[in-house]
């Protein structure tokens, strides 16, 4: 199973990929990437080259006024993805709706990144309205979009070791939902036959008979 169709994991990798697109410039150097990990698990850990960015999910709350009922029926795709056996028609149920929220904290050690990383993020990647997560797939094209609301935001700057450290604190909230995979969803056998009868003493009371003669039909 690709990590895009994970749930969890797909929000994760997305919103990782998404913000790690910030460079920021000073007199020393023009343009110098901005790193971003998870602060947990603890294989993301890495050292601490200023500036950088860590992300952590730290609450998701299902979202009963999303919510809706019923299924759909899929005969050979799923969101664009071939099932195994085409001959097979698979039925899901409606997602569940989620609200998955993270915290993004920045950290840089010069005033004009930490400038030019909060203009980024509010203008381009945690936007205060119409802010979204791509959701890309392996190939990097993207497949789906999700909401992205920006929660809080606070300015959190000390001074570490008798140096100052800029901090920023940002929350925010993605839509999203869980879905069955094609896999692992039940499956229902496609009709091979039909048989029509014209037997006015065979049909359950309330149906009316077709008036000419109708040989059973094989499908498939």
């Amino acid at each position: 199973m690709s990590i895009e169709t994970t749930f969890l994991l797909r929000e994760d990798e997305a919103l990782k990929n998404w913000i790690s697109g910030i460079t920021v410039s000073d007199g020393k150097s023009s343009a110098r990437s901005v790193k971003t990990w998870f602060t947990m698990p603890d294989i993301e850990l890495q050292s601490m080259t200023f500036p950088f960015i860590t992300l952590d999910l730290i609450d998701m709350v299902q979202s009963k006024e999303r919510q809706v009922g019923g299924g759909t029926i899929y005969s050979n795709d799923l969101g664009g993805q071939v099932v195994a056996n085409p001959n097979i028609v698979y039925s899901y149920d409606a997602p569940v709706a989620w609200d998955l929220y993270y915290q993004i904290s920045t950290y840089s050690r010069h005033p004009r990144h930490d400038r030019e990383i909060m203009k980024q993020m509010l203008q381009t990647y945690t936007p205060g309205k119409w802010g979204f997560l791509p959701l890309p797939n392996s190939d990097g094209s993207v497949y789906e979009w999700r909401h992205m609301f920006m929660e809080s935001y606070a300015k959190r700057d000390t001074i570490v070791d008798n140096r100052r450290l800029y901090r920023n604190i940002i929350t925010v909230r993605v839509l999203t939902e869980m879905t069955q995979d094609a896999s692992t969803a039940a499956a229902l056998a496609l009709v091979q036959t039909v048989n029509i009868t014209t037997d006015p003493t065979t049909i359950p009371t309330g149906f009316t008979p077709i008036q000419q003669t109708v040989t059973s039909t094989s499908i498939g």
